[in-house]
């Protein structure tokens, strides 16, 4: 996996200061959370902090290009790539911070297009991952876990 995210797309004009700044704040983002997996030994909360950071500073911001890309001259290609990019981290991520937890991690090699996006939003080819979603009955208790077994079948699928 590429260690930056790919650079802004060549044009004429330089980018507006709020693309270049968003850009910035992406590449550094990216660059230190790959730093953090790089380490011999995760730290279990310098992964989580890279993970929190990917999910509240990153995905807002490649939302808000994603938005503006048409006003702002940006190809919609560019910010797929880089969400593209990002969902594969995030991944990494998570599989790191198991590892550290100490969980075995077991990753199938292909994964399906439809569960590889993180997040769900309908202007954008990211999704959200819900393999367990939980009921509420309005009564005391624990709340019932709901296994998507449509997910755990893709999951477990040895093709």
């Amino acid at each position: 996996m590429p260690r930056t995210l790919p650079p802004l797309p060549l044009r004429s004009q330089p980018w507006s200061p709020n693309v270049y700044h968003a850009f910035q704040i992406l590449s550094d983002i990216y660059r230190t959370a790959k730093a953090a997996l790089d380490q011999e030994n995760y730290d279990l909360y310098r992964i989580r902090f890279h993970g929190d950071s990917v999910a509240n500073d990153a995905v807002p911001l490649l939302f808000t290009l994603e938005e503006s890309a048409e006003e702002e001259g940006l190809p919609v290609s560019w910010v797929h790539d880089a969400s593209h990019h990002y969902e594969n981290l995030i991944i990494e991520l998570a599989e790191a911070e198991k590892t550290a937890l100490g969980v075995c991690v077991t990753v199938p090699v292909v994964l399906p297009t439809t569960y590889l996006n993180i997040f769900y939003r309908e202007s954008s080819n990211i999704g959200h991952v819900e393999p367990v979603t939980v009921e509420l009955s309005g009564r005391r208790g624990r709340p019932r876990k709901v296994v998507n077994m449509e997910y755990l079948n893709e999951a477990m699928d040895a093709s």
